[in-house]
């Protein structure tokens, strides 16, 4: 690339910074993810020679954001090219390239409460799991994303409900409606894992008996209690907040119960209805059923359908 293109480049870098500090109606973490989105795009012109980009070019540029990101990933990859570049309109600087060009399709009729894979990998990427809470959180949430299990599930676990058969970990666990007997999952390897990780530094601070609660307050006022379900949703909104994955769906229905919600309709729509209501513990099959056809109906793909541009 010459030294002119470069410069023609750079342009945008300087500007990045004012864009920045004028960008007052957001919160800091969405402020990481445009910065992180436009750099992002930046290098992408670098890196295909191309000083002066065109809506044909952010087209492009989705276009190879998809062949290894999440539609979802890419979406939000976006929001930060349009925001920037209506900047750039705005001071009558460049043409707003982005503002015309469409999202990626969403997954699941781009359902709000069901999490993309990716999604999920970055939050288990983003708990420390150097510390005992850390150790604590991802154990919660590897249960929650691998079983789908309800979070006043996970308030009822004692650690003497795991037992280990025919080479399986099992877990009996209580469902509400069925308080009179337990339900039974198979353990997938994550999970057993990040719960012995857990455990062995919980017992580094306090002994604890077979009987007592699998996941517990670290507080010093409350340690060793069973978390409530309020405090298992807070910790899982910790996490949906640092990553800006709430603000990215307007704050919409995600919530812990989008990981029940995504195992359901996973196995569902890979396994079948039968094998989803056995997961998810639904007596009744039109339970299950709601999630299959929330995620397989056209009508939620009717926004990107009719188009009047």
């Amino acid at each position: 690339m010459g030294e002119i293109e470069r410069k023609e480049i750079n342009k945008f870098d300087e500007i990045l910074l004012e864009f920045l500090e004028e960008l007052d109606d957001v919160t800091e973490d969405t402020k990481k993810q445009y910065t992180k989105s436009i750099k992002y795009f930046l290098d992408y012109l670098r890196k295909h020679n191309i000083p002066k980009p065109t809506p044909r070019t952010v087209k492009s540029w989705k276009a190879y954001l998809l062949r290894e990101k999440s539609p979802y990933t890419v979406n939000l990859y976006l929001s930060g090219i349009r925001r920037f570049f209506a900047f750039l309109e705005d001071k009558g600087l460049y043409k707003n390239i982005a503002k015309n060009v469409k999202g990626a399709k969403r997954p699941f009729g781009h359902q709000k409460d069901i999490l993309t894979d990716e999604e999920i990998r970055e939050i288990f990427d983003a708990i420390d799991t150097s510390t005992l809470k850390g150790k604590r959180d991802m154990a919660i949430i590897k249960m929650m994303a691998y079983t789908g299990l309800r979070v006043y599930s996970l308030t009822q676990i004692r650690i003497k409900d795991m037992v280990k058969r025919n080479n399986k970990v099992l877990l009996h666990y209580k469902s509400k409606g069925h308080v009179s007997r337990d339900s039974v999952i198979a353990l997938h390897k994550e999970v057993y894992e990040s719960i012995n990780d857990y455990l062995k530094e919980r017992k580094k601070v306090k002994k604890y008996r077979p009987s007592d609660p699998l996941f517990i307050s670290l507080s010093r006022n409350s340690f060793g209690k069973a978390l409530t379900e309020r405090a298992i949703q807070l910790i899982i909104d910790g996490y949906f907040d640092e990553l800006g994955l709430k603000e990215f769906r307007g704050n919409k229905k995600l919530s812990a119960h989008s990981f029940r919600h995504t195992v359901i309709t996973k196995v569902a729509l890979n396994y079948g209805i039968e094998a989803a209501r056995q997961i998810a513990g639904h007596k009744n099959i039109s339970t299950t059923q709601i999630y299959y056809h929330e995620a397989t109906s056209v009508a939620l793909d009717a926004d990107e359908m009719i188009d009047f541009e």
